[in-house]
Parts: C-alpha cells; structure tokens; sequence
C-alpha cells in the first residue's frame, strides 16, 4: 500500500522566445533561425498551472518509492506557431529518476497555448522544484 505525501513544487518561467536561454540575440543567425514570436510569461504559467495535478502526479509515483526524492528539473520546450508543443526536453536533473522527467516532458507535450504573437515560435525554459511537503 503506498503512502500519499504531501508535495511541494516551486515553479517559474525561466526565460521565453525574446531571450531563448543560452543565446544572446547578438549570436542568432538571421537566415537560418526560425521566426520568434512571443507569449506573456504569465500566460504560459496559467497553461501549466492548469495541468499542476498531472505534473504533480509524475513526481508522487516516484515519491512513494522514496520518500527523500527531492530536486530541480527544467524543461526546455518549442510553443509552435498554432500554440501546439512542437518539441520538449528535460536540460537540467537533479531528481536522477528519469521517470519523473519522461513523465513531465509527456504532459507538457500535451498542452495547448494560444498562437504567438507575431506568427513564429516560442522558446520556453521551464523549471519545476520538487520537494517533499
């Protein structure tokens, strides 16, 4: 029989298509990037606020198989240009339970934001703090 533990999850839009993580807009190719559009910071947060159950879930499996799980993970995900998720990765983990991540990238590819602004797409690094409660 497996215990429910309370969770506690810090979240927070690290950067979005104005300032993709990790390449000053000096160094971007101008032929060969793709169009950047934009979305408010909040209205991505209220996208994932949305799906905070399932996300929380991914976490809770593993937490009932250690009740010392605990760490930052951060996604990396493309909103394309009709608001579907066109790609996700996990860029920073911390928990070392690749479930936790899979799980997480697997809902985030199910979110549906409004289209950006501008027609392009948006670049979004996106950090999840999992703790015990």
């Amino acid at each position: 029989m497996s215990r429910t533990l309370p969770i506690v999850l810090s979240l927070g839009l690290l950067a979005c298509a104005e300032e993709p993580a990790g390449e000053p807009a000096g160094e971007l190719d101008p032929t060969s990037s793709p169009l950047l559009g934009s979305l408010d910071k909040e209205l991505i947060d209220d996208v994932i606020f949305q799906e905070l159950g399932a996300i929380q879930y991914c976490y809770q499996r593993e937490l009932n198989l250690d009740e010392t799980l605990e760490g930052k993970l951060v996604t990396k995900f493309v909103i394309g240009v009709d608001g579907l998720v066109d790609s996700a990765e996990i860029t920073y983990d911390q928990l070392d339970r690749p479930e936790v991540g899979d799980c997480v990238l697997d809902r985030i590819e199910e979110l549906e934001f409004p289209p950006p602004k501008g027609g392009g797409i948006v670049i979004v690094s996106y950090p999840f703090q999992f703790s015990p409660g």
